[in-house]
């Protein structure tokens, strides 16, 4: 295949990935390579069962999202993600002028000021020089940091260790390419043929090999790196290997793919960013799945009044949260869930409970700033979260029952905020429940607290709340759901996937 000279700096950018069940990471994955820059994300599906490819195309309702399913499953999955890969350069050499080739536990980052720079794809990529066919990042594999099951929480906030520079793995790269130097061959997923152009690192360098995929020199990642989640906690290391042939699980090998030989948290602190816009995807997906549900609605109605009292209707119970320290725990303007004064302005989280689950707390904060409060270490989306609602006699500790983490407070003179990944309840895990102040009250009084309350005992069918409300049905499903019949709630489940 003749070679073309690219355009300098003026294409579009895709990013490319083939996928298998990759539910529980993929709207993560999805938003940071939209927010890195990529204009368009082509996600070929193989054979997901568990709503793999639906997410995407949920996504691909805010952005471009553009989603293919293979269909031939009898080839090697090497031989079909060349052919994905070969496809994307040979038919969309004329609409993009750089592709990347990333699989779903690789996320790239790029590097200003020693901060992850989210926009900084295009920056670097349209600074290339004309005659540069592709771009080379080394890897920089993660281990397991500690965890033993999976969170579900997103691999770039919840792994922080990884291997040193010096590690042989870490010599391995992915590549973005100019489709347009194309020449036409296969190498492998890692290093792809451009001819006589120009290979180069992201600071312009150009890349000396060891072999194809695999570069000569020491890692450097000043500028950029590819961060390689292979290793997603030990419940992920066995799943994996079930599915290995080629591969003799055993400890050495666990211990042998746990890097940990450095830390970098820099990539958890762009969570709320991401979890933002993760925030639209996930509210997408239930929307669509709750519109296409057939369940029966029909429940016989409680009374409904929303008092001071604690208890509002029957069987529900709202109250406030307060420290064990006598500081209320509320939405802040300025700095988000907070544990503060009474007299500090802010709205209170409620804590609502069912006499039906008495060891389950919902905890909620209905109005504020902003459209949804980032709690450090808790990667839910929905406003309203359940709880394991743990009694110490004289107060109570919330348990996240995904991470099995538990809610706390950083002391007043730290500012106070609500984080959500300590590993034990002592004094700043502890909190006393009290019935609504008078903030609470108003708002449980509102139309949207009453709306809440009326879905909670079955007076409105789920499709009849409409996704335009300040408190709309994503965010109640938490209590909604658990407040069904047995019978109901699975039906949510299995199609929520």
């Amino acid at each position: 295949m003749s070679q073309s000279v690219a355009p300098h700096g003026t294409g579009r950018i895709a990013v490319a990935v083939i996928v298998k069940n990759e539910a529980t990471e993929l709207a993560y994955w999805l938003a940071w390579y939209h927010l890195l820059g990529a204009d368009t994300i082509f996600v070929f599906d193989d054979g997901s069962t568990d709503g793999t490819a639906e997410i995407a195309e949920d996504a691909g309702r805010m952005f471009d999202v553009r989603v293919l399913r293979l269909s031939r499953r009898s080839e090697r999955y090497e031989l079909r993600q060349r052919d994905c890969y070969l496809n994307m350069l040979q038919n969309h050499r004329d609409e993009f002028e750089w592709i990347g080739f990333f699989d779903a536990d690789e996320y790239l980052a790029f590097y200003k000021d020693g901060k992850i720079c989210l926009g900084g794809l295009r920056e670097r990529l349209d600074s290339v020089d004309a005659d540069v066919g592709a771009m080379a990042f080394h890897w920089c594999n993660y281990g397991s940091s500690g965890w033993v099951i999976a969170n579900g929480g997103p691999s770039f906030a919840t792994y922080v260790h990884h291997a040193d520079p010096a590690t042989g793995i870490n010599r391995h790269v992915k590549s973005f390419v100019r489709p347009g130097l194309w020449c036409g061959g296969w190498m492998n997923v890692h290093k792809f043929d451009v001819g006589n152009s120009r290979y180069v690192y992201p600071n312009g360098r150009d890349v000396q090999w060891e072999r194809d995929g695999i570069t000569l020199a020491e890692v450097d990642w000043t500028d950029a790196r590819v961060m390689h989640f292979q290793l997603r906690s030990m419940e992920h290391f066995v799943d994996r290997m079930k599915k290995r042939m080629d591969l003799v699980p055993s400890p050495a090998l666990f211990d042998a793919m746990d890097y940990a030989e450095m830390t970098d948290l820099r990539a958890s602190e762009l969570a709320a960013k991401v979890l933002e816009l993760v925030r639209s995807i996930d509210r997408l997906t239930v929307e669509r799945v709750i519109a296409g549900l057939s369940v029966d609605t029909a429940a016989q109605p409680s009374a409904v009044s929303a008092t001071a009292s604690a208890t509002i209707a029957s069987g529900i119970t709202v109250r406030e949260v307060v420290s064990d320290f006598g500081h209320l725990v509320a939405l802040d303007t300025h700095d988000g869930l907070v544990s503060r004064r009474d007299d500090h302005p802010a709205f209170p989280l409620a804590c609502l409970t069912l006499s039906s689950l008495p060891d389950t707390a919902f905890l909620l904060w209905a109005e504020g700033p902003g459209g949804w409060p980032y709690v450090e270490g808790d990667f839910r989306t929905t406003r309203m979260r359940r709880y394991l609602l743990e009694d110490h006699y004289d107060d109570f500790s919330f348990r996240n029952p995904e991470t099995r983490r538990i809610l706390g407070v950083k002391p007043p003179e730290n500012g106070g905020a609500v984080i959500g990944d300590v590993v034990r309840a002592q004094a700043w895990e502890r909190f006393r429940l009290r019935p609504p102040g008078e903030a609470l009250a108003r708002w449980l009084e509102s139309d949207n607290g009453i709306a809440l309350l009326r879905s909670i005992t079955g007076e409105v069918a789920l499709p009849s709340i409409l996704p335009e409300a300040a408190l709309p049905l994503f965010d109640m499903l938490p209590i909604i759901a658990a407040s069904m019949s047995p019978a109901r709630r699975a039906a949510l489940v299995s199609a929520l996937g």
